[in-house]
């Protein structure tokens, strides 16, 4: 396969994420910032991990062109200094993006979850996040001592921590992930909303489970690179599932935040669940009842954090 075919998938995948990420990071803040005025740490988390994923796409694509897509042995020295080099900035913005995503995430359901339980739960995994992230991010930046050993492999003097450590971290990242979009499922099955409400939190948070199976293929594709002779051939694929993981994880929560412009811009896309519920048995109206049924983000009836409040049953 010629090397301009090769590179082509993962250019587009990149240039195809981060634009998707940009776009849905910008209506959030039309959403909860112009409409709702409750921008809060967790705007500004996901803001931090869409202008770091910037940053990582921007790397990487330094990275294509550095080597990726050729056999080692078609590389240079020059470019394969380059290409470590490269690879050592994006497992940093890389960390630091997911870390900013997860704990966006986790605000988030800090100003939603109601339960005692639940954001008690919430913030013990918070927690796990910070070790882990702190974890990731010192030993991406000192995996190697010095530092540059990380791109001039043929050092002598050097200390490395062992390539098992990114195993770990990545397993740790599925974990955090799995726990993280399985945590809103009681709650959802338990809230009074809308068949097609409740259906659409259902596909958001599905797509959650579904960062977790690219995770678990990453973690396939990076043994085989980890492995192999000829990293630079194939770790091309790793390159893919990263854009689709990272950008992706931006999106989900933004779509989550989405619910005050879609009223604003569609005032009557969703009026006609609320008119079609049930009155109750002496004709008034049913407490839960609404112009605009809550769900994530609406107006109501949690203003001051933009977002539904949840209710621990």
């Amino acid at each position: 396969m010629p090397w301009e075919d090769r590179i082509a998938a993962p250019l587009a995948w990149g240039y195809v994420t981060i634009s998707v990420a940009v776009i849905f990071v910008v209506l959030r803040f039309i959403s909860r910032g112009y409409i709702l005025r409750v921008l809060g740490p967790t705007d500004w988390a996901i803001a931090a991990s869409g202008i770091i994923s910037i940053l990582f796409t921007a790397v990487t694509i330094s990275e294509i062109n550095s080597g990726y897509g050729y056999h080692i042995w078609e590389v240079t020295p020059e470019q394969l200094v380059l290409f470590y080099k490269m690879c050592y900035f994006s497992f940093v913005l890389y960390g630091l993006a997911t870390v900013a995503t997860k704990v966006s995430i986790l605000l988030l359901y800090l100003d939603i979850f109601n339960g005692t339980t639940l954001r008690r739960t919430t913030y013990a995994v918070l927690a796990a996040v910070a070790i882990w992230g702190t974890w990731t991010l010192f030993s991406s930046i000192f995996f190697c001592w010095p530092i540059r050993a990380f791109w001039h492999t043929d050092m002598t003097e050097k200390t490395c921590l062992p390539r098992a450590k990114f195993f770990v971290e990545i397993w740790l990242h599925f974990a955090l992930d799995f726990i993280i979009f399985l945590l809103p499922i009681p709650v959802i099955r338990s809230m009074t909303l809308p068949a097609r409400q409740k259906l659409w939190l259902y596909f958001v948070f599905a797509l959650g489970f579904l960062i977790c199976l690219v995770i678990a293929v990453r973690i396939y594709y990076m043994y085989r690179t980890l492995t192999s002779s000829d990293a630079t051939w194939e770790a091309m694929i790793i390159v893919i599932l990263c854009f689709i993981e990272l950008n992706l994880s931006i999106v989900i929560p933004c779509l989550l935040t989405l619910r005050p412009l879609v009223d604003k811009v569609f005032p009557n896309l969703l009026a006609h669940e609320a008119s079609s519920r049930r009155p109750n048995s002496d004709g008034s109206p049913r407490d839960d009842d609404s112009i605009h049924p809550p769900t994530i983000s609406s107006p109501m009836p949690r203003l001051a954090a933009g977002g539904l409040e949840m209710q621990e049953v």
